[in-house]
């Protein structure tokens, strides 16, 4: 009797423990659910509120009280709705704990709107009662926002890319354009040096002549170079004035 009396003590003491043990578990669960980033709900079969998170309660700008029993589809907008009812339709096919997601416009208790993240999974319970659903709602309005932005910056640096090949094509041209212009001056000035210099007196003035023409060609060039680059510093002013167009 005794053997008995103290092997069911020791039986009730590990009762005892495995109870505290899954009370602290419980209550750990519970405040991690309330705290957690996300809204957090879990739904009946008939997607009837059972709990909601406080981060659940203020997407929804609501209350516990207020929440509690109302269908989540009166906190979607229409599109929404559909979608909504195709995760939990196919929650329900998938196996138990799996979760489903696609994004959804939520409708707060003050008819302002927001863009989610929902996540769906199906919570099986031998009593068929207590089966339902849990949802995860993760708000991305300021994820889409930063989409929008990089797509904006993408799309700006795509066009200072463009800018800068159109530089890079005008460079090559202009340098090409340059080399040629001076080139032709400068050749000439050559061969005719090397004319007077081998003491071809007779044309000696002609020879002048074309020298002082392509020198002319040359400081022009330069001098045009030179303009270009005062009007690139903004150091020239434009000056008005009136001109007879006949």
């Amino acid at each position: 009797t005794q053997r008995v009396e103290q092997y069911a003590k020791d039986l009730q003491k590990q009762v005892d423990e495995q109870t505290l043990k899954l009370h602290q578990s419980e209550n750990r669960l519970s405040l991690l659910l309330y705290s957690m980033n996300d809204g957090f709900l879990t739904l009946d079969m008939e997607y009837r509120i059972r709990f909601v998170n406080m981060q659940g309660v203020a997407l929804l700008k609501s209350t516990n009280e207020s929440l509690e029993g109302k269908s989540i589809f009166d906190y979607v907008d229409k599109v929404g709705r559909s979608r909504l009812l195709n995760l939990f339709v196919r929650a329900l096919a998938e196996s138990a704990g799996r979760g489903l997601r696609q994004e959804v416009e939520f409708v707060d208790a003050e008819s302002g709107t927001f863009p989610a993240l929902a996540g769906v999974a199906y919570l099986s319970d031998p009593d068929e009662d207590k089966a339902g659903y849990s949802l995860v709602v993760t708000p991305i309005a300021e994820l889409k926002r930063m989409q929008q932005q990089l797509v904006l910056r993408a799309r700006e640096l795509e066009r200072v890319n463009e800018e800068l090949r159109l530089h890079d094509r005008a460079k090559d041209s202009f340098l090409s354009n340059v080399t040629h212009e001076l080139r032709t001056p400068l050749t000439s000035l050559i061969i005719y040096l090397d004319l007077l210099e081998n003491g071809k007196v007779e044309k000696r003035s002609q020879y002048l002549m074309t020298l002082q023409r392509e020198a002319d060609r040359l400081r022009r060039l330069v001098e045009g170079f030179l303009k270009i680059a005062e009007l690139d510093a903004n150091r020239v002013a434009a000056e008005f004035q009136a001109a007879d167009l006949n």
